[in-house]
This record gives C-alpha cells, sequence and structure tokens, in this order.
C-alpha cells in the first residue's frame, strides 16, 4: 500500500485462479485444454464481476483456434462478454488516453468484413461510440469515420465502399 495525501491507497492487484489444468499444455501447439482454460479464466472473471467480487477484468487475448477446438463457439472476448452480460449491442474498442476506435465488425475475415460493413451495421456502431464516450465523461464526442479501402477507394479507383456505404 502507498500513501498518498494522508490517505492509504492499495497498490496490488490480486491474481485469482480461475481454470485449472491436468497438465501444461505443449508449447507451441494448439491445444483444445488451452482453449477451454482460457474460456472458463473468461467465464469465471464475468460471474465473479456479476457478483460485485471484483472491479474489473484485465485479459491476455485468447487463442482462437484452441477455443475452438475445444468446442467453444464464441470466437472472442467481445462476443463472451456480450452474451453473458446480455448487452444487445456491443463493439470492440481500441483505446489510449487520446484517442478510442470503435470497429464495425471483429472477429471475421476481411471478406466478411467487407459484406458486413453495410450503413446499417456504420451507423450502429457510430451510435454506440457516441454513447460509449458519453458514459465514460465525455461530453462533446466528436466521431470520425475512417475510409475501408486504401486511400478511402480514390473516388472508385479502389473500391467503391466509401461512396456507396460510408460516405451516406
Amino acid at each position: 500500500d502507498v500513501t498518498e495525501a494522508g490517505a492509504t491507497i492499495g497498490r496490488t492487484i490480486d491474481v485469482l485462479p480461475a481454470a485449472e489444468m491436468a497438465d501444461l499444455p505443449e508449447i507451441g501447439a494448439v491445444s483444445a485444454a488451452s482453449g477451454k482454460a482460457a474460456y472458463d479464466a473468461v467465464i469465471s472473471a464475468i460471474d465473479l464481476a456479476k457478483r460485485g467480487d471484483i472491479a474489473g477484468i484485465v485479459t491476455a487475448p485468447l487463442h482462437k483456434e484452441a477455443m475452438a477446438a475445444a468446442g467453444i463457439r464464441y470466437p472472442g472476448h467481445t462476443e463472451i462478454l456480450a452474451d453473458k452480460g446480455g448487452a444487445e449491442r456491443v463493439a470492440m474498442m481500441l483505446a489510449n488516453d487520446e484517442l478510442r476506435t470503435v470497429l464495425v465488425t471483429i472477429h471475421c475475415s476481411l471478406r466478411d468484413a467487407i459484406d458486413r460493413a453495410d450503413f446499417d451495421a456504420q451507423m450502429a456502431a457510430i451510435r454506440l461510440a457516441h454513447q460509449g464516450c458519453l458514459s465514460i465523461g465525455i461530453k462533446s464526442p466528436r466521431i470520425a469515420v475512417a475510409g475501408l479501402n486504401p486511400h478511402a477507394g480514390e473516388g472508385g479507383l479502389f473500391g467503391r465502399e466509401e461512396i456507396e456505404i460510408i460516405t451516406p
């Protein structure tokens, strides 16, 4: 613990066991047991958060192929958190102190991402980004929409998604 201005502030993070494995998996090999352990750890964290036993969840990347080998139907954290948290609409946000980036599509091939990034998906992401900014105390969010194609399509030379979907 650290004392600041007369108050004691905890500076430790408790690490809780969340999943068990009989044996350590082979390093560098895809393992269904590892995928299941990763999923179980996320589920344990969600349960702890829902009960109010923890204030937040911090995770490392999940190995999607290992989870699929274990029969886990979720492609990543976002979908697990959305389902178990009961959210109707979610998005992945990459953030630092100055910039927050909300993705329109996640955990799909580039071909599928292009197909899924229709007008309704773009608008849903914009609305969710705005709502998310307000919820974290940004009173007047400024939202920019990035282009999909190289050079934002260059007037249709490198794709028409900017003309037909993004700009409208």
